[in-house]
């Protein structure tokens, strides 16, 4: 078998839910129940439920591909300072093209 007859596909990738999930994808009805993507004046970022008055601040929590290992951690906090393919499908494109992958199977 030749190098450009192998198909690889990474089975453990991992996105988050892009800032503006619930604005594009809820209907009109439902856009008072969705979260909405806030960030604070210390540019942390949350989900804001305001029907339900909660937060939840696992915004991309570990969602660290592309920095050096010794930097891996429980941040980031807001989503400029993650990868654009870790929310973006284009951009999740563009990265397995750089990586040689036909495909992967991404995990919320």
């Amino acid at each position: 078998m030749k190098m450009n007859e192998m198909i690889i596909a990474s089975c453990d990738d991992h996105i988050i839910e892009p800032a503006n999930m619930f604005e594009e994808y809820f209907s009109a009805s439902e856009k008072n129940l969705a979260p909405q993507y806030v960030t604070d004046d210390s540019g942390t970022a949350f989900w804001w439920w305001d029907t339900e008055g909660k937060k939840s601040y696992n915004v991309g929590l570990n969602a660290v591909v592309g920095r050096p290992l010794e930097e891996y951690g429980t941040e980031p906090t807001n989503i400029e300072q993650m990868r654009k393919g870790t929310w973006d499908a284009a951009a999740h494109i563009d990265d397995l093209n750089v990586c040689g992958l036909l495909t992967s199977l991404p995990f919320p």
